[in-house]
């Protein structure tokens, strides 16, 4: 399938031991040169998750060029009461889920455009003009 694509977006999570794994796989894809193709998704972590690695950030190591989109860290206390009562995490109407819910959209425009894009964006606009 990743030969037939035009393009590929591989997610990765902000992790050394993702990045360094996934090197790995694209020198194994290099091969065949699907490796070009491929651009990333960066799933964020937060930081410090890894004593041994406080200080990595995938950004560091991955060609800016090849960054599709970065998905942002949800507010702990979001996923832990989520995962608590047994419900995923979704992406729905609340404050709690805008960055991500852009992060989302604008990586889904790469692919096809998205009507609610520029009201997503209008609404961080509104937000940050109201805390100032």
């Amino acid at each position: 399938m990743m030969k037939l694509a035009k393009e590929v977006l591989l997610v990765v999570a902000d992790d050394y031991d993702a990045v360094r794994v996934t090197s790995k796989y694209m020198k194994d894809l290099s091969r065949d040169e699907t490796a070009e193709k491929v651009r990333y998704v960066l799933n964020m972590m937060p930081f410090g998750t890894k004593k041994d690695h406080q200080e990595f950030r995938a950004q560091n190591y991955i060609d800016e060029k090849k960054i599709a989109g970065t998905i942002p860290i949800l507010d702990p206390a979001i996923v832990y009461n989520h995962l608590y009562h047994g419900v995923p995490v979704v992406m729905d109407q609340s404050y709690d889920t805008l960055l991500a819910r852009i992060a989302f959209t604008k990586l889904a425009d790469t692919i096809w455009p998205m009507e609610n894009l520029k009201q997503l964006t209008d609404e961080v606009d509104q937000l940050q003009k109201n805390m100032k």
